[in-house]
Order: structure tokens, then C-alpha cells, then sequence
């Protein structure tokens, strides 16, 4: 598995434990709804460059073999 992949499941899954949290501490939710939203981001960010790097590299791999 490719390492930022795996740091961008690991934000999204820290996000869904917080959201947990917060439940439990509502004192620190907003704080905590704020680092939720910036593991949000930063995960799905990961996951999308992967996904755009994946989908760039078999493009020029079909263009090659073609």
C-alpha cells in the first residue's frame, strides 16, 4: 500500500474517532469539529492525489503499449 494512502485512511479514520469523542466531551466540540474538518481534508486530499497520480501513469502506460 502506498504510504500516503495509508496516511490519508489514517486522517479520515482519526476524523471518525473524534467525531466519537465530541459526542462524549462536549465541552471541546467545537475543537474538536475543527481538527475533524482539517483531518477530513488532509485524508481525502492524500487519497485524491493517489488517485489522479494512478490514473495519469496508466494513461501514459496504455499509450506506450499502443
Amino acid at each position: 500500500m502506498d504510504k500516503k494512502l495509508a496516511w490519508g485512511l489514517i486522517a479520515i479514520g482519526a476524523s471518525i474517532i473524534l467525531k466519537y469523542v465530541s459526542e462524549y466531551v462536549p465541552e471541546a466540540m467545537n475543537s474538536i469539529d475543527l481538527i475533524r474538518g482539517i483531518l477530513i481534508g488532509f485524508g481525502l486530499a492524500l487519497i485524491i492525489r493517489i488517485a489522479i497520480k494512478k490514473r495519469k501513469k496508466n494513461s501514459i502506460d496504455d499509450k506506450t503499449i499502443s
